[in-house]
């Protein structure tokens, strides 16, 4: 071999490694995201347990379900698009950016109304959260952006920008001693996407801000794809916030502000499953476009998220006590039952993000939705016969019970695909 040969390979060798490192950075920085937006979430549900009287915690994590339901709906429709369609072509950006103005003004009013049973007809209040949803909504496609980029680093400082503007804010409440409120939670959440927002728009390119709202549009494609995408996107959030009323309505809001605090047990590793569903559905987009095999296999993501919720379920439950004391001083009842019943939720949730986004990727966003439909109506049904029966800390099973089904299902469904794309999902000979 020549010498030219010789420093060609070591070049090729360094160039690889460079990419094989970023690579294998890439599912961590994703997971490290999630991790930061859950501990930032985490924080604030803490200060409401510290902070707000009895039944304003339950309050705030209602408020705090409707936002993420509207939120999975316009990251089904517009984020999901942006990481799967071609988001540089003219048409698909103009029906893009059309959708992305239609959704924040819906969201302002949607989320308005329905704030107003929940603070007690507030119209101050249900205005404010009108207006932190949709800055919220708008930051999210701008944490969509850099999904669809796979700029998962990038992304990680955006969700830091959030935690900052956030508390920030709380930070501010205490050090000036004033009256903690559910408003201030709710403000809150507005400081942290108005910062966020801000250094979103500097972190990405001009290319991808470019407006193009005139001219001819392909919103027919867009909403082909979008509509399924979003209408299972809201599935999972909407099916947790018609639970959590249930709680509320035949049994307690006690019951309610016990279950959530059963629920923040668990949330570390409801973390690590949307940073699995982070990192695969561009992944998996990508491999799907180039006609590649899908790597991992989905088995291998289903089992190995399902065995890492196991894994911490276990770890939750022996350190129930002193966790519970730490996250509510102690005001609140975690019982072993819930804290059960959040694992039997997370297992059946992990093991169907990664052949949700499987399907997804392969363009077969209406079949997700027809199975998670199935699966988000079986886990209400049990979910509110178990709130009517008294039930509040086994309600999860509920849920869990339509994970499961959800999850057979899907896998199901991506094995019956034809030859051609059944091939890309199994994993290499």
């Amino acid at each position: 071999m020549s010498q030219a040969d010789g420093d060609r390979r070591r070049r090729w060798g360094r160039r690889t490694s460079g990419v094989s490192r970023r690579e294998a950075r890439r599912p961590l920085a994703a997971i490290a995201s999630q991790f930061v937006v859950a501990a930032s979430s985490l924080l604030l549900q803490v200060v409401a347990f510290r902070q707000l009287d009895t039944g304003g915690p339950g309050r705030f994590a209602l408020l705090f379900g409707i936002l993420i339901t509207i939120n999975a709906v316009q990251s089904g429709w517009l984020g999901d698009s942006l990481t799967v369609l071609d988001r540089f072509d003219p048409g698909v950006r103009r029906a893009l950016v059309r959708s992305q103005v239609a959704i924040l003004v819906g969201v302002f009013v949607i989320a308005s109304v329905l704030a107003l049973p929940v603070v007690d007809g507030g119209r101050g209040t249900a205005l404010l959260f009108g207006a932190a949803s949709t800055a919220w909504v708008f930051e999210e496609t701008i944490r969509r952006l850099l999904i669809a980029r796979r700029e998962f680093t990038q992304l990680v400082v955006n969700d830091v920008a959030f935690a900052v503007g956030s508390f920030g804010l709380v930070g501010f409440t205490f050090v000036t001693g004033a009256t903690f409120t559910l408003e201030t939670l709710v403000l809150a959440l507005l400081a942290g996407a108005a910062v966020a927002i801000a250094v979103g728009v500097i972190q990405l390119p001009a290319a991808e801000l470019s407006r193009g709202l005139l001219g001819p549009s392909r919103m027919r494609d867009v909403a082909t794809f979008g509509m399924w995408r979003a209408a299972q996107a809201g599935l999972r959030p909407g099916s947790m916030a018609i639970a959590r009323f249930a709680v509320v309505l035949f049994v307690s809001e006690q019951a309610l502000d016990e279950l959530e605090a059963a629920r923040l047990l668990l949330a570390p590793i409801l973390t690590v499953v949307n940073g699995a569903g982070v990192y695969l559905l561009p992944t998996y987009s990508g491999q799907a476009r180039a006609a590649r095999r899908l790597s991992p296999p989905v088995p291998v993501a289903m089992t190995l998220v399902g065995g890492l919720a196991v894994a911490y379920g276990a770890l939750a439950l022996v350190l129930r006590v002193p966790l519970s004391e730490l996250l509510s001083d102690g005001s609140v009842n975690v019982t072993v039952a819930g804290v059960v019943a959040w694992i039997a939720f997370s297992v059946g949730f992990g093991a169907g993000v990664p052949v949700g986004n499987a399907l997804v990727a392969r363009g077969r966003s209406r079949t997700a939705f027809e199975v998670r439909l199935v699966d988000a109506a079986a886990g209400v049904a049990l979910a509110t016969v178990l709130a009517l029966l008294g039930l509040g800390d086994l309600v999860p099973f509920g849920l869990a019970i339509g994970t499961a089904i959800g999850a057979t299902m899907l896998l199901r469904r991506l094995r019956s695909l034809p030859a051609a794309d059944a091939a890309l999902a199994a994993p290499d000979p």
